[in-house]
């Protein structure tokens, strides 16, 4: 009996050693999974922060879920605009034609395209939009480009979750059309 029990105590200690072996391998595994994770998303976003344009993405609600350090230009910190609403940051000239661009993404409309808007200052100061008598133009002014985002390949306002964009700065092409319409005014 006792060289029975032996024998099943030493089939149960190599049963458990094969079984912590494959846990350790399962483990390393994972670890290289993980360590592959963090390497790939190093890498998009050492892509994402060298593209001049600022990305954003937002919830359903409007609240932004990521923006890219680019942001910085501009004197914001893109942790400082996690959770903040994306009107928060729109010029109040704007704020009506912005609205109606998210919610026709609600009801469907997948994307905004050469969309124009204008950026507030970090303290949230509106400086008014103007073209001035020489041309200058006091606010970024970006270009958006826009799709929503939906649960199924059906879009519609039940299975929205959010919105992915990208806004290109266009103030210097503002202030050279500005500054050619002031020179041709002159010539006239």
């Amino acid at each position: 009996m006792k060289d029975k029990n032996k024998t099943i105590l030493l089939a149960e200690i190599k049963s458990l050693r094969k079984h912590i072996a494959g846990m350790e391998s399962e483990k390393n595994r994972s670890n290289e999974m993980e360590e592959e994770c963090i390497n790939a998303k190093r890498i998009l976003n050492s892509i994402i922060n060298t593209i001049p344009d600022i990305i954003y993405r937002l919830d359903s609600a409007g609240k932004i879920l990521f923006i890219n350090d680019v942001v910085k230009k501009y004197n914001y910190q893109p942790e400082d605009l996690i959770g903040k609403h994306i009107f928060d940051l729109v010029h109040h000239e704007d704020l009506n034609k912005s609205k109606w661009r998210v919610n026709e993404r609600r009801t469907g409309e997948r994307r905004t395209k050469s969309f124009e808007v204008r950026l507030l200052t970090p303290e949230n100061k509106a400086i008014p939009f103007e073209i001035r008598e020489n041309g200058v133009i006091n606010e970024p002014v970006f270009l958006i480009e826009s799709e929503g985002l939906y649960r199924s390949d059906t879009p519609e306002s039940s299975t929205f979750i959010g919105t992915q964009a990208l806004a290109r700065d266009i103030s210097e092409h503002k202030r050279m059309e500005a500054q050619l319409r002031q020179a041709q005014k002159m010539e006239a």
